[in-house]
């Protein structure tokens, strides 16, 4: 056990940003199908993703638009993808590579909450953008059931309970939605549409004897299956008679905070 340990300690250490390591998508599970079926309506243009992670996202820009795809990253080397044109940015503090008016489209897929310096951020995409050009930015979702209940009980929003900020691919700043209003008005947007991604998925397969762990009882297991299926079904029912519809894709439960912004006029 105490090996086990210290090898995975050892791996955090030598893998600084774990996010991209880990997942592919380096976003929450769903959030980019919900930006490409947003971008499937548009018109096909320039792009640029910024903090792209592994380019997976990028890549499939790419092919539904058969053009290349601008991308960002803290490091190259964690862009994996090919046929994308990379730049190495810091977005706290880095300009971008970039003239002023060049794209028709950037994408800031959950990287707001990362930075320590967002206004800075918003600025530069503001000058790369077009007149008319827009900015799909997504970030958690601060105001659904689950964090308003961790920040009455913990006076933490969950997800952001660092008191320090280790390295850029920790959580720094819950957004809410006043704040990202006036960052994106007070830098020559205008908000479009403000939507919400996939909710929580606390329901779980029902196929127990897969998912039993030796360390705890049976009866623990069973009832933590029973209870998150309870939890998943209440959703869909508040969903219902909030909204009339039993999708979580609302305020209450969403997991991610989906703003699509133009900018207003060339500064």
């Amino acid at each position: 056990m105490k090996k086990k340990i210290a090898s995975v300690k050892k791996i955090e250490q030598s893998q600084d940003f774990y996010d991209i390591e880990r997942m592919p998508e380096a976003a929450y599970p769903g959030t980019h199908n919900s930006i490409l079926k947003i971008l499937e309506k548009c018109s096909p243009g320039q792009l640029l993703d910024i903090g792209g992670g592994t380019g997976h996202f990028a890549k499939a820009v790419s092919k539904m638009w058969r053009r290349k795809v601008y991308v960002t990253e803290l490091k190259r080397d964690y862009i994996t993808e090919s046929g994308l044109v990379v730049s190495e940015v810091n977005s706290d503090c880095d300009p971008l590579p970039y003239p002023d008016n060049f794209f028709d489209y950037v994408t800031f897929i959950e990287v707001i909450e990362h930075l320590k310096n967002p206004w800075f951020a918003i600025e530069e995409i503001s000058r790369v953008l077009k007149p008319k050009g827009k900015l799909i930015l997504t970030t958690p979702n601060i105001h659904n059931l689950r964090s308003k209940r961790h920040f009455i009980f913990k006076n933490k929003f969950p997800q952001f309970e660092l008191e320090t900020h280790p390295n850029p691919y920790k959580h720094l700043h819950p957004f809410t939605l006043t704040e990202l209003k006036l960052i994106l008005n007070e830098n020559n947007f205008f908000i479009e549409n403000i939507s919400y991604g996939e909710g929580y998925r606390q329901r779980v397969p029902w196929s127990f004897y897969k998912k039993f762990r030796k360390s705890r009882p049976v009866w623990r297991n069973l009832a933590g299956y029973v209870i998150r299926n309870l939890l998943y079904l209440i959703s869909k029912l508040v969903s219902f008679l909030f909204y009339g519809s039993f999708s979580t894709k609302n305020i209450f439960f969403a997991v991610t905070t989906i703003l699509i912004a133009s900018k207003k006029y060339a500064k």
